[in-house]
């Protein structure tokens, strides 16, 4: 079995793709490579591809959400770790050899890890993903110099743009055949599996030795609707882990919050018809 295994979700992404591939072979690495694409219309990946006949390239007719893509592409892995990648991602010097080093140190109740994730050469992006009581999604140290944090510390989770995960963990998590939540079609799935895994018993760390790239914001989707899968996705959430009168005083402590940014989106959001068929859906089930 492969050591590792990196999975590339992509949609209308080729040029993204192609950089994202040459940063992983400048490493003179034989680590597994799959490509998801994920129902672009015209894949622009398949052109270039040519000079990487070893890549796994997984070509879908619609699109059914990172989720959906990432839970195929495992399937197919073979590797004891697994490093999630956005297209718009690609690592920096060094990284293979370095994660090689880190995955053999590291104690059996370590599930996942975070690199240093930059947007550019002077400022953070993701040191991991943070949570807080009122489930308001952050990404650690996003917008700092990229200079600081040069120490390991536990994270709740990495962000699925770059992280790296151990295999085995996430099937011990799997619920029939499916690590991801396929009904995270767009954001929040990260959260959703460092949630999972912690309550597994697994730990999560942050480890600024490895460094990546990740441009942010670069899928083919609008603001409005990025806001309606933020917006979904985090009651999905919240239904997930409150349970019963949890639920109802969980809603009661956030209502300030809740209320005035739900109802800015029922205003002006035009998603607003679709989030509302969702909180639907989520509260019958």
């Amino acid at each position: 079995m492969a050591d590792i295994s990196i999975i590339v979700p992509a949609y209308r992404a080729g040029r993204y793709v192609q950089r994202c591939l040459e940063a992983i072979y400048s490493q003179e690495t034989n680590e597994e490579i799959i490509i998801v694409d994920n129902g672009s219309e015209k894949p622009a990946i398949r052109h270039f591809l040519n000079k990487y006949p070893e890549v796994v390239f997984i070509e879908n007719k619609e699109n059914r959400g990172t989720s959906f893509a990432r839970n195929q592409a495992l399937r197919r892995a073979k590797g004891d770790w697994i490093v999630f990648m956005d297209a718009d991602s690609y690592i920096g010097e060094g990284f293979l050899p370095k994660l090689k080093k880190i995955i053999s140190s590291l104690s059996s109740d370590i599930g996942s890890f975070s690199p240093k994730i930059l947007k550019n050469e002077s400022t953070i992006f993701s040191c991991g993903l943070f949570l807080s009581s009122l489930y308001r999604s952050y990404n650690i140290a996003a917008g700092q110099n990229s200079q600081k944090y040069k120490d390991k510390f536990e994270i709740l989770g990495p962000n699925t743009c770059c992280g790296v995960y151990r295999r085995r963990a996430l099937e011990q998590i799997a619920k029939e055949g499916k690590v991801f939540d396929e009904e995270f079609f767009f954001l929040w799935e990260d959260f959703d599996i460092a949630l999972r895994l912690k309550k597994a018993g697994f730990k999560s760390l942050f480890v600024p030795e490895l460094v990546c790239f990740h441009k942010g914001g670069s899928a083919p989707i609008e603001r409005m609707q990025r806001r309606y899968f933020h917006f979904s996705g985090r009651l999905r959430l919240i239904k997930k882990n409150y349970k019963g009168k949890r639920r109802f005083f969980f809603f009661l402590r956030s209502f300030v919050y809740d209320f005035s940014r739900s109802l800015h989106f029922f205003i002006f959001n035009p998603y607003r018809h679709q989030a509302f068929r969702d909180i639907l859906s989520i509260m019958r089930k």
